[in-house]
């Protein structure tokens, strides 16, 4: 994910793809490269080439990157890793965009040279993908339709990763590497990335910035040990480096509903094995709400990834009932995703 500077390897670039405005027909893509180890003015040289597709056959086209003088066009750079010199940032103009979608996972080639005074630090050659997401009230909204995910727990590599992407289920991986996000990128299996509760502060809004080189990667997620001032903060850091990427928060559904963090974009409401939320949830906090509870022990002669897809299913039958259970004939809010992990 990161490439190599300077002669001993050990200094890493810091490396953002972020979409600015964009419609059918144009979109601007922005890329912004930091190196820690550099010192000078950086500039970022090369092209934007594609769109590839396992799924699809489009007629490729070439965008030059333009050199975007000044400290970063005003993107945030976390504190956390805040480098010598200004990062470089570019823009390439694509027309008729192909974004990335689980149905159609386009795929751009990123090839550029990393410069400094002049001078070449290194090559950067690796696939991104263009991704329209986003929160409208207390839904998820991709590529202009409200999408509804049903999440599954899997590997972070090996089969799991395809055959979420053939059950059209969204993987909910813990702490993922990049080889499995880059199967994912081209399978076109969403995915949402859980972070393990070990990570300091700095470490989770590098993790963030990492996987938000890969258009799969739809949602992080910040455990339930981390308090909800710490969780603001996380979202703060990131929020330059994140592109379209959405944060979540953990919360427990057995107790009363909690105040959303500031740059949190939605809760995951971890259930009990067959339960449902407590009372206090009718209230819905204005964020998304993706309901989570462990799967259930029966049918465990299906497929790991096809059985918590249906018991996905399962879960979002007996919300709808919890919310109706007052006699209304209609529920007063709807959940934006389900999972069973």
């Amino acid at each position: 994910m990161a490439e190599p500077v300077g002669a001993s390897g050990q200094d890493t670039l810091t490396v953002a793809v972020i979409l600015g405005r964009c419609d059918d027909m144009r979109a601007e893509v922005f890329l912004r490269v930091a190196a820690p180890a550099a010192a000078g003015r950086l500039q970022l040289v090369g092209r934007l080439a594609g769109p590839q597709c396992r799924r699809a056959i489009t007629l490729p086209v070439t965008a030059r990157l333009e050199d975007v003088p000044g400290p970063g066009a005003g993107m945030v750079t976390s504190p956390a890793a805040e480098p010598r010199s200004q990062p470089a940032l570019a823009r390439a103009v694509l027309t008729e965009p192909s974004f990335w979608t689980p149905e159609l996972p386009n795929l751009y080639r990123l090839e550029a040279s990393l410069r400094c005074e002049g001078r070449d630090l290194t090559v950067i050659d690796r696939l991104v993908g263009l991704r329209r997401l986003g929160v409208r009230g207390r839904s998820f909204w991709l590529d202009g339709r409200r999408w509804v995910p049903r999440g599954v727990a899997c590997e972070s590599v090996g089969p799991e990763i395809t055959a979420a992407a053939v059950a059209s289920a969204t993987a909910f991986v813990v702490n993922p590497d990049d080889h499995g996000l880059a199967v994912a990128d081209e399978f076109g299996t969403a995915v949402v990335a859980v972070l393990p509760e070990s990570l300091t502060t700095a470490e989770a809004v590098t993790r963030i910035a990492d996987c938000s080189l890969h258009a799969a990667v739809v949602g992080v997620v910040l455990p339930t040990t981390v308090p909800s001032h710490e969780a603001a903060t996380v979202a703060a850091e990131a929020r330059g480096l994140k592109g379209t990427l959405l944060i979540g928060w953990a919360v427990r559904g057995d107790l009363p509903p909690v105040a959303a963090p500031a740059g949190v974009d939605f809760f995951v409401v971890q259930l009990p094995v067959d339960g449902l939320p407590a009372e206090s949830w009718r209230t819905m906090p204005p964020v998304p709400l993706v309901a989570m509870r462990p799967a259930p022990s029966h049918g465990r002669a299906l497929p790991v990834v096809a059985t918590r897809r249906m018991a996905c299913d399962r879960l979002q039958a007996e919300l709808a009932g919890w919310g109706l259970a007052d006699g209304s004939g209609r529920q007063a809010w709807e959940w934006a995703g389900y999972a069973v992990t």
